[in-house]
């Protein structure tokens, strides 16, 4: 698992590091799993970050499943292993906008994780993967034959 936040301190500069929650990129479920006793949560008490205090921000890029397990209960699993989250309020207001179905698809996962609680809330995803490069090649094309300017 990679901790974004010491990356964005070395190329972004220190300064602006207290002011950012700790944020993590995980490969894989399993990534994530097998690390969560390296994760340090946010202990900043300025905004941003104090909105997410005692809380880790995570991503996971490669694509998931989502299942629905029960009544307010859901579970997240790639190749290598799966989580089993609660719905709270973030993920049903999230629901409203983009609604999953059991067994879909989804992409660019964000969750909030509470080690103190070892709690899992899903903030984001995306219902389209990435667009395939001969595709956006081709749209680019019928762009530039439309007349559309880039520059």
């Amino acid at each position: 698992m990679i901790n974004l936040k010491d990356y964005l301190k070395n190329t972004m500069g220190a300064w602006k590091s207290p002011f950012l929650p700790s944020y993590y990129f995980a490969k894989t479920i399993n990534d994530f799993l097998e690390n969560l006793d390296e994760i340090k949560s946010t202990k900043t008490l300025l905004p941003p970050g104090v909105f997410l205090y005692g809380s880790v921000v995570i991503s996971f890029k490669p694509s998931l499943i989502y299942h629905e397990l029960e009544i307010l209960k859901g579970r997240m699993s790639d190749l290598s292993n799966s989580f089993v989250f609660d719905y709270d309020y973030s993920f049903l207001k999230l629901q409203e906008k983009k609604p999953l179905k059991d067994g879909d698809r989804i992409y660019d996962l964000m969750v909030i994780y509470s080690p103190k609680d070892a709690e899992i809330s899903v903030v984001d995803y995306d219902l389209q993967g990435p667009i395939a490069p001969e595709k956006s090649s081709v749209e680019l094309e019928e762009k530039l034959k439309l007349g559309f300017n880039f520059s």
